[in-house]
């Protein structure tokens, strides 16, 4: 999560403040595609013959390993059931991610 605010160490009562969706939003950012639910549905939704949008890469950005890489990172945080509350739909989107991590180098290496 970016920080959007912070304070000198120095300074008393310092800290740094994380983005909330709330404050991402007051800065633009489209909070639905960026918080649990939004990524979560964006994975489940998306078609798996497309590895790139499951994977949240946009079809501007080059389609590299590391920019695979890095979105299945980024994503697999998000979507981790660990990390979300409804566990079955979590899973169901890990896996998805997890194979189209794996389609995606495949189409690449070919």
């Amino acid at each position: 999560m970016r920080v959007v605010q912070s304070f000198h160490p120095s300074h008393s009562g310092a800290r740094s403040q994380r983005a909330t969706p709330r404050c991402l939003a007051s800065h633009g950012v489209d909070c639905s595609a960026t918080t649990g639910p939004g990524v979560l549905e964006r994975v489940l939704m998306s078609p798996a013959s497309q590895p790139a949008a499951v994977l949240g890469i946009h079809s501007g950005e080059e389609l590299t390993e590391e920019a695979i890489n890095r979105a299945f990172r980024q994503t697999s945080l998000i979507v981790h059931p660990d990390k979300c509350a409804d566990k079955e739909r979590a899973t169901a989107a890990f896996h998805k991610l997890e194979a189209a991590k794996q389609k995606a180098l495949e189409e690449l290496a070919a």
